[in-house]
């Protein structure tokens, strides 16, 4: 009942990036980002990358990456379920409908999770021995998904909203009474893309904002409750342009800027400003960068 991460090549959860539709979604304070509140009911691959290396926006990390992405909107319509039932009153289902409204293709996702964590143990502390179920494990999930886009001529559109609402009650040891804790986690995300054809190139802008908040509450003291709040905003902006300077050659720039604040309840503030450049020449397997952050 834990916090989910990913840990490759032996590293920290931090040195690990996981991206969604190309945005980065480790939190500003931590780093890293809880995969159990990631709905797998709106996604359609996923990409692990081992080892050090460079992704777009400047960032990178040394244990490596794994990109995740969202199913694209289709004119044609669909419907997409997914069900997954586990022990312990585990369940996540969910939903997926696409199809067009006018020139934009639309898709709208919803899911819910539910794990009750109420697992029987043997407490040794008892004489003669008892079997007895764990409680306060108890987790609930919301996730809202829309994502529309629009192709016009040489020019592509995508825009996206992820609404997320987590609760997780935290237990304690198997063997000792439930603290009567629990923390509750909250996030918006938007991203627009915009990608236009020019001659044998392209130019890409990425816009993407979050809005995260983490509250943690506790009532073990006597009944007096003990509330800390964090939250943290972050926005990027990336633009890239890519051109064909030959039947093996690519060239390709990017620039981008971030901006990243939290906060916490005793007032304190903390910011980031974040600029980077690079160029890049690239002939099939053959990679050559040159970058200022």
């Amino acid at each position: 009942s834990g916090l989910s991460t990913v840990s490759l090549r032996g590293t920290g959860s931090e040195h690990t990036i996981i991206t969604l539709d190309g945005v980065a979604l480790s939190n500003p304070q931590s780093g890293s980002i809880d995969l159990s509140t990631i709905p797998i009911t709106f996604l359609e691959s996923a990409v692990v990358s081992l080892g050090a290396g460079r992704k777009s926006g400047g960032q990178g990390a040394l244990g490596g990456s794994v990109e995740l992405r969202t199913i694209s909107p289709t004119a044609s319509k669909f419907i997409r379920g997914a069900l997954v039932i586990g022990a312990f009153g585990r369940w996540q289902g969910g939903a997926v409908m696409s199809g067009s409204i006018g020139p934009f293709n639309a898709l709208l996702a919803g899911e819910l999770s539910e794990y009750q964590g109420d697992f029987r143990y043997e407490d040794p502390s008892a004489y003669p021995k008892q079997i007895i179920r764990r409680t306060g494990a108890n987790q609930f999930g919301r996730n809202v998904f829309g994502r529309i886009t629009l192709d016009h001529g040489s020019s592509a559109w995508d825009a996206s909203v992820w609404l997320t609402n987590y609760h997780r009650n935290l237990p304690g040891p198997s063997n000792a009474p439930s603290a009567k804790a629990h923390q509750a986690n909250e996030a918006l995300r938007l991203r627009l893309s915009h990608v236009k054809q020019i001659g044998s190139g392209t130019i890409s802008t990425l816009l993407s904002h979050a809005v995260e908040s983490l509250d943690y509450l506790t009532d073990a003291n006597q009944n007096q409750e003990t509330n800390q709040r964090s939250s943290s905003r972050s926005t990027r902006v990336l633009t890239s342009a890519k051109r064909a300077i030959s039947d093996s050659w690519l060239l390709g720039t990017e620039l981008s800027f971030g901006f990243d604040q939290s906060n916490i309840k005793s007032a304190e503030h903390q910011g980031l400003i974040q600029a980077d450049a690079f160029a890049g020449l690239e002939r099939k397997h053959v990679q050559s960068t040159v970058g200022i952050a």
